[in-house]
């Protein structure tokens, strides 16, 4: 199982209210060497000041830190210390690379999958193996989301059972079961059914991915047949069907020579992962093109 958020971006260019203006547009920006002011003018017309904030109007300035937006006016321009400083953040703009903004605080836990097309099915021109329900090979867009950057952990499963929301009806006597096994606490949870993940995500806040978000996330917007590329699976890239010799998972993350486009872990290999959509063996031939949610 793996969870996403929906609908991450940033603003649209326009009136900035409380946010920051910046290259003309509204954003929260968090930068360093400065301090918390009030705010400046709309982001289709910034002003522009130089190192005397007076230039920029009342409390307003100009940001001097090393990620600075130069010679233009913004309110909020802080590094967290300032004394009227927002704390957290409002979208991922406001995080530092590599973390995205959850719930208002900046996180590692979640990768950011932006808007825009990617080619859903198999790709023919790469791909020797293509099934009848993976075609026809077409452009499809998404909204932006945020996909969980590895694949729920046994020991978070376990927390969500603990917590009387979630319940583990899976194999107790395989060995190459995960929970509530000594050991296997950051190895990905098995043998849970459709029903098991959808109220795991529920009681995480989150929800399951559409294919075509969770196809997005894994191979990109370029047909790659894997999340690294297009060369052959191995276990440098994957935890292989046989756990590379182990018969067993592995913990999540190990493969980081298979990390997916947008920073995703373990996206091929390791365990199966569920999806939101039904499964119909025609679907891709009168799906919609935008956001398709399955039959």
């Amino acid at each position: 199982a793996r969870t996403v958020i929906c609908g991450q971006c940033d603003l649209s260019p326009g009136e900035c209210a409380n946010n920051v203006c910046a290259n003309n547009v509204c954003s929260i920006q968090f930068l360093e060497d400065t301090e918390c002011r009030a705010s400046a003018g709309p982001c289709d017309a910034p002003e522009t000041c130089t190192s005397d904030s007076s230039d920029c109007g009342t409390n307003a300035f100009f940001a001097h830190g090393e990620n600075s937006i130069s010679n233009e006016c913004a309110p909020y321009l802080c590094d967290g210390n300032g004394p009227d400083c927002p704390t957290g953040c409002e979208m991922n703009a406001d995080c530092v690379e590599g973390l995205v903004c959850i719930n208002n605080e900046c996180s590692d836990s979640m990768v950011a999958v932006p808007a825009g097309e990617f080619w859903r099915g198999c790709n023919a021109s790469v791909d020797a193996d293509c099934g009848t329900d993976e075609s026809p090979y077409t452009s499809v867009h998404l909204d932006a989301f945020l996909m969980d950057k590895y694949e729920v952990t046994a020991s978070e499963y376990k927390m969500c059972v603990d917590a009387g929301a979630c319940t583990y009806n899976g194999n107790n006597t395989v060995s190459s079961r995960t929970f509530n096994v000594t050991g296997a606490e950051n190895h990905p949870i098995n043998f849970v059914s459709w029903d098991d993940a959808n109220s795991f995500c529920q009681w995480a806040q989150k929800r399951l991915p559409s294919e075509a978000e969770w196809e997005k996330a894994a191979r990109g917007i370029d047909g790659n047949i894997f999340p690294w590329g297009n060369t052959p699976v191995s276990c440098e890239y994957a935890v292989m069907f046989d756990g590379c010799g182990t018969f067993a998972t592995m913990a999540v993350g190990s493969k980081a020579s298979g990390l997916s486009p947008y920073g995703g872990y373990d996206m091929a290999g390791n365990v199966w992962e569920w999806t939101m959509d039904w499964y119909q063996s025609n679907y891709y031939t009168s799906s919609p093109l935008s956001n398709p949610q399955g039959p």
